[in-house]
């Protein structure tokens, strides 16, 4: 932050003399006459000077910022942004007990995403099926047809000639049921055997036997469940130091992630006080060594310029980039002790450092005698 000091001249001299004189250069052309008005008849400026000094000024942060992300997860995305509202309007009208309003709060990140989650099959979720393979011999097209047209009031439409060999009058079909125990899904599958052979030497198709049975597990051993997660980033800026603590308990009541983003300041109001108190001193400082750079046959005269610069000072926290990523991704890390998520830095430095820099450049003024 740069600041320049017009007003910093008023203590040294008189603005209004200043400007009167400078006034006096700009219409009159009678050099000596004016010198002598601003410096007396003893005093004649004979050049410029520059100097700067440093000071630093310790300040108690009295702002503190941080952010808190609240990751919800439900069967279906309009359910897991409902529970997203209603928790985070929970927290606010907390905050708002505490005097913390609207304008200490802004989003920072809100989003979704979808998360599978893989779970073994319980017992009473599987499903086992039986099969039952069967071998038939066909010897004309007539009889094929009645074939499948019997198997096709049982869904069975998987005929198949052995061995792919057109001169081989074996056609193949398999019977299947489904069941939640494997000895159910056997019993299930041959009474549909018996049923579909009894129908079978109604029509004459006698000629057939089981070569292969089977009784497998169909469901896969883990199922897939997709929960939609919402999440939302908020950072809470507010200059009640002594509101962390209970901000942080009601959030991690809440299932509320507090990031570990902590970030103490001072506020700007505070810092332009600090910086005003202590101007005068630093003026000081710059004309006395401005003094202490000329010989005694000189002397320093009024201010051309004066510029103050203050630089930026430790913060002791995150840097911002590292605060912004960590905020941006809390949501979808997943942290494997709940004990060390919950483990939040609120440490507060006793007091941050501004370094300040005052510059000037000054006439330089030589005694002369008069007769």
């Amino acid at each position: 932050m740069k600041k320049t000091l017009i007003f910093i001249i008023l203590l040294n001299i008189g603005t209004s003399f200043t400007c009167y004189s400078a006034n006096i250069r700009n219409i009159n052309n009678n050099e000596p006459k004016v010198e002598q008005l601003i410096y007396g008849k003893n005093l004649i400026p004979v050049g410029e000077i520059e100097a700067s000094v440093t000071d630093s000024i310790k300040l108690k942060p009295n702002t503190v910022q941080f952010s808190v992300t609240l990751d919800t997860e439900a069967s279906t995305l309009d359910e897991a942004s409902n529970i997203n509202a209603k928790t985070m309007k929970e927290f606010k009208d907390y905050l708002a007990t505490l005097n913390i309003r609207d304008n200490n709060l802004t989003t920072t990140d809100y989003g979704s995403y979808i998360q599978n989650n893989y779970e073994e099959v319980s017992e009473e979720d599987a499903l086992y099926k039986a099969t039952l393979t069967l071998s038939i011999n066909i010897n004309d097209n007539e009889k094929f047809l009645e074939l499948n047209k019997l198997l096709d009031k049982y869904n069975i439409n998987n005929v198949q000639r052995l061995n792919n060999n057109e001169k081989n009058n074996s056609f193949l079909f398999s019977i299947f049921e489904n069941a939640i125990t494997a000895n159910k899904a056997k019993d299930m599958v041959y009474q549909k055997y018996t049923t579909i052979t009894n129908e079978l030497k109604n029509i004459q198709l006698d000629n057939f036997s089981i070569i292969e049975s089977d009784t497998e597990l169909a469901s896969p051993k883990k199922i897939d469940k997709k929960q939609h997660h919402v999440y939302n980033s908020v950072q809470i800026k507010i200059n009640k130091l002594d509101a962390v603590e209970k901000i942080i308990a009601k959030a991690q009541e809440l299932k509320i992630k507090v990031n570990n983003d902590i970030f103490y300041s001072v506020s700007p109001d505070a810092i332009e006080r600090a910086i005003n108190d202590r101007e005068r001193l630093l003026l000081n400082k710059l004309i006395s060594k401005a003094e202490r750079l000329l010989t005694k046959e000189y002397m320093v005269g009024d201010p051309k310029y004066l510029d103050m610069k203050n630089a930026d000072y430790e913060q002791q926290a995150p840097k911002r980039w590292e605060r912004s990523y960590q905020a941006k991704n809390m949501a979808m890390l997943s942290v494997a002790n709940d004990d060390e998520a919950n483990k939040i830095n609120i440490y507060a430095p006793p007091e941050l450092e501004i370094q300040l820099t005052l510059s000037g450049k000054f006439e330089t003024l030589k005694k002369i005698k008069t007769e």
